[in-house]
């Protein structure tokens, strides 16, 4: 931001008119240079949306919700290492012990119970625990191995489940043991049991993140709307904004839960057939993706909104919007799928998931949603897209996106609808 402030005037400054084509610096000198934005691509699009507005924005609901349908399905956890490429050590160190006589794919997700108490050296007590782990038919029975004391208050039960680290059925395990074994054990003792493993690690993580996740995704949503209410003196456009935002954000879920959970397409990508997303991801994706999308929004609605504060016609306003803006937005949009699609060249899972998943968020946002879905809900709301309540417009400031003209008409009205 600071470089585009006083770096980027710089520089045009000293290259003056060099940077403009050819054809137009004779006559940007003389002043007779008009730019045509009824002729271009963008505003015979704009007029394509406008004349078919139900249509496209059907159309464009309907295959974001359709992107969307597995993101329902997601699960949040940790990949093990049979989802890394499969010219790694890591995936053939997976493998050999997986297929191994005796060891299979449990043996890489070892869980450990921590029993802390007076009498957690006891071996009665040791005994209650194997038997509780015997109920679990998870539990790989020849893998429970003797307590190891640490200390005269303090031992540990190791154990391996028939699953491996990233399958359901062993997060399940760890759940129903802390949920139903361990009060049980507790039961008439002193001793505490706890359970310790990757495993255990990444629900714990897991909880943690999606109790604050929604207060995460509240606080962004909340202030961007705040802000977009302030600048364009509306209701319907921050809260179209914020909708637009979840489901670009859904449908690029949607397609990571597809290939990096169901396996679709995996070969193509050198992954494992599927695995849980990684639980810190969601937190990542959308705070840098309503970062993106909001720049997009504010390109296109800011001039929209100038329109409409000089000539009060929603419909015009919404077709000279995207049609000087669209151009904007797709070229942004295309540098940063370019930086994100970069990814997939990495090994990486996790990097590969930001790669698409970033990547295909803006390909959605730029080309379906500020393109085709938010114009033609625009059209379609008409004049209550600048609806503004007069109580509500007395006690906000005054921040304007771009500055008044001196010469500016008083702002239309839209009434209340």
């Amino acid at each position: 931001m600071v470089a585009s402030l006083t770096l980027m005037p710089a520089v045009l400054k000293l290259m003056g008119y060099k940077v403009l084509p050819r054809r137009v610096r004779k006559a940007v000198k003389e002043g007779t240079y008009a730019a045509k934005p009824g002729g271009t691509r963008w505003a015979r699009w704009s007029e394509i949306v406008s004349t078919n507005k139900a249509v496209l924005g059907v159309v464009a609901a309907g295959f974001i919700v359709v992107l969307a349908i597995p993101f329902f399905s997601m699960r949040l956890g940790q990949a093990d290492q049979s989802n890394d490429p499969e010219n790694s050590t890591t995936y053939k160190g997976y493998q050999l012990i997986a297929n191994a006589p005796g060891f299979g794919k449990g043996y890489n997700s070892e869980v450990r119970l921590v029993i802390n108490g007076p009498t957690a050296n006891d071996p009665a007590f040791e005994e209650k625990v194997h038997a509780a782990l015997a109920s679990f038919p998870d539990v790989n029975p020849s893998s429970v191995r003797p307590a190891v004391a640490l200390a005269k208050d303090i031992s540990i039960v190791s154990f391996k489940s028939t699953s491996g680290p990233q399958d359901e059925a062993t997060t399940n395990l760890v759940k129903a043991f802390r949920r139903d074994a361990a009060p049980k054990l507790e039961t008439g003792t002193q001793n505490k049991v706890y359970v310790f493993g990757q495993t255990a690690v990444i629900i714990d993580f897991t909880k943690v993140l999606s109790a604050k996740i929604a207060l995460f995704f509240a606080a962004i949503i909340g202030l961007s709307f705040l802000l977009l209410m302030v600048a364009f003196r509306s209701i319907v456009v921050p809260a179209s904004a914020a909708i637009m935002n979840l489901f670009a954000a859904s449908a690029s879920f949607g397609v990571l839960v597809a290939i990096f959970q169901w396996g679709w397409g995996h070969q193509l990508l050198g992954i494992g057939k599927g695995g849980p997303i990684d639980a810190f991801l969601p937190v990542l994706f959308f705070a840098i993706l309503f970062g993106l999308s909001m720049d997009y929004q504010v390109f296109l609605v800011s001039r929209m909104h100038e329109e409409w504060v000089h000539t009060g016609d929603n419909s015009r306003s919404v077709r000279v919007g995207q049609a000087e803006t669209g151009g904007i937005i797709t070229a942004a949009a295309l540098i940063m799928m370019a930086v994100f699609f970069g990814f997939l060249f990495g090994d990486s899972r996790v990097v590969k998931i930001v790669g698409i998943g970033l990547g295909g968020a803006i390909f959605i946002d730029a080309f379906v949603l500020r393109t085709i879905l938010v114009p033609a809900l625009m059209h379609l709301v008409g004049k209550a897209n600048w609806w503004y309540p007069r109580w509500l417009d007395r006690i906000t400031p005054r921040v304007s996106v771009e500055p008044a003209d001196e010469d500016e008409p008083h702002r239309a009205m839209a009434p209340v609808v």
